[in-house]
């Protein structure tokens, strides 16, 4: 009688034993969705792929498995997900949705479970794959995709109030595949001092609508890797209004755009060390054969007004105010620069539109008189470069931030009075402060000369002079004149002394063309 107690114990641990094994031994699985509820923890749904034998599964997946879900039976165009509710904490290998080619979007729907991967989470693996996050939590070891492998893999992940965590975001990863998330709310982290958000790479398409906070050491939106040499891929992302994005280390804008519509991105500067404290913390085109535009209204900027920031300007900077006097506000970079070559016919530099106005990054510095130096371009430039930028020299040495833009002409805070026969060609707003940010303390100055490298897109066939206007704090008088065409460069053509009244101690400056109209013939 105690014996075979014995070996009915013996025998039971035998099977307790062989069923652990048989859970952590791991397998590819896939789900069986059927009309109606397809919840995670509904274990006889459960399946194994061919190759690891077919059949029951027998359990839910572990973090030794592999789940692999198809749009066969958890379509989202069918009304199907498999669903992550409130209380289950679902585990994975790896987990991917859109493995095989069927009909329709395979769809995972988080509503406040847990999904915790011990390698990826990839939606939209090698075709469609739709993931709509309520609320919860998805935890990755190490990457986070949405649209994998071309030419098929396309992923659309709406988060609504879940929490996102990986070490690396990916949309739209590969050439020929395509990614979107829109982020409405929750959190979103690339943890970790090797993260990195990933939006459009080797050749593929990705979309990043960004309408809560998130976190990232380094953002990409568009490029690819050199190393073997990938096609570029193509990026777009938007900020929305009072969102702010942690980048912690540098944001690069190589081939897209990035869309901001009121929100700020704080620019940390974290990793300053490891670039001997010459960190360059926004790249605008980085690509010879890119083509990248920062465009909206916003703010670019450290936490801490003291942190340095450096910039490299390749592409396109435009402040567009969507019709409503806004400003796209990069003052708090210190160092901006370019490492292609714009020349006179180049059109990378800054630009303002629809009632927007761009504050360019600073040049703060002890200046020597007679020198010459760059607003919106590299500070020791003998002459702007960049489209809309300024030079300007002062009679004599002075410490201070020389800070100001460009702005639309149509703008309300324009001082009026400029003359109406006249069409604008490019409106500036230049003064010498002794803040960061603030407008209360002026840097007096004897005189100052400036050049303006200004839009030749802006000029016409009829255009035959170019006037260039500064208001003195009462009226709009001429300081310079020139001839369109050339290196499209115009200057004052005398030093000018500081304007008395207003916040720009250098001035509002208009350059404003003069066309030939013909000749109008009256018949009686």
């Amino acid at each position: 009688m105690k014996a075979n107690r014995m070996v009915k114990v013996a025998l039971a641990a035998v099977a307790l034993i062989g069923t652990a094994i048989l859970n952590t031994s791991g397998s590819q699985v896939y789900y069986s969705g059927q009309a109606g509820a397809n919840p995670w923890e509904t274990v006889d749904r459960w399946n194994k792929y061919m190759a690891d034998g077919g059949g029951p599964l027998g359990w839910v997946p572990t973090l030794n498995d592999t789940v692999l879900i198809n749009a066969s039976t958890l379509s989202a165009e069918a009304g199907r997900a498999l669903e992550i509710n409130s209380g289950v904490n679902a585990e994975a290998l790896k987990f991917a949705c859109g493995y095989q080619n069927f009909a329709g979007s395979a769809h995972l729907k988080l509503n406040g479970g847990t999904l915790t991967s011990s390698t990826d989470v990839v939606i939209g693996q090698y075709y469609r794959g739709l993931a709509t996050l309520e609320s919860g939590r998805i935890y990755c070891s190490q990457n986070f995709i949405v649209g994998e492998n071309g030419p098929s893999g396309y992923g659309t992940v709406t988060n609504t109030a879940a929490t996102i965590d990986a070490i690396r975001m990916r949309l739209g990863y590969t050439s020929g595949s395509y990614g979107k998330l829109v982020h409405l709310g929750g959190a979103l982290t690339c943890r970790w001092d090797y993260s990195s958000f990933l939006v459009g790479y080797n050749g593929g398409v990705g979309e990043f609508e960004a309408n809560a906070g998130f976190t990232t050491k380094i953002m990409t939106i568009g490029g690819c890797s050199t190393n073997p040499p990938q096609p570029c891929g193509t990026g777009t992302v938007t900020v929305a209004e009072n969102v702010s994005g942690y980048v912690r280390d540098y944001l690069k804008v190589a081939n897209g755009t990035l869309n901001m519509r009121g929100g700020t991105i704080y620019l940390n500067n974290e990793f300053a060390a490891d670039y001997g404290n010459l960190a360059t913390n926004l790249y605008v085109q980085t690509e010879s054969n890119g083509i990248a535009t920062i465009k909206g209204w916003g703010t670019f900027r450290p936490t801490s007004e003291t942190t340095v920031l450096r910039m490299i300007h390749n592409g396109k900077v435009v402040a567009d105010g969507e019709g409503v006097e806004r400003d796209l506000n990069l003052n708090l970079i210190a160092v901006v620069n370019n490492t292609i070559n714009n020349g006179p016919e180049g059109d990378n530099g800054w630009y303002a539109t629809n009632k927007g106005r761009i504050l360019f990054p600073r040049t703060s510095q002890t200046f020597t008189g007679g020198k010459n130096y760059c607003l919106g371009d590299l500070n020791v430039k003998t002459n702007p470069d960049m489209v809309n930028s300024v030079g300007f020299a002062f009679t004599t040495g002075f410490n201070a931030m020389v800070r100001g833009g460009f702005c639309d002409a149509a703008r309300n805070d324009i001082p009026a009075g400029l003359p109406q026969h006249l069409r604008p060609v490019g409106v500036w707003f230049i003064g010498a402060f002794k803040e960061r940010v603030s407008m209360a303390d002026k840097i007096s100055f004897d005189f100052v000369s400036l050049t303006f490298r200004y839009d030749q897109a802006q000029l016409r066939a009829i255009d035959t002079q170019l006037r260039l206007y500064r208001y003195d704090g009462t009226a709009w008088v001429k300081v310079g004149e020139g001839l369109p065409g050339g290196d499209h460069l115009i200057s004052t053509t005398a030093p000018l002394p500081p304007v008395a009244y207003g916040d720009y101690n250098m001035g509002w400056f208009a350059l404003m063309a003069a066309g030939n109209n013909g000749t109008l013939i009256s018949i009686h």
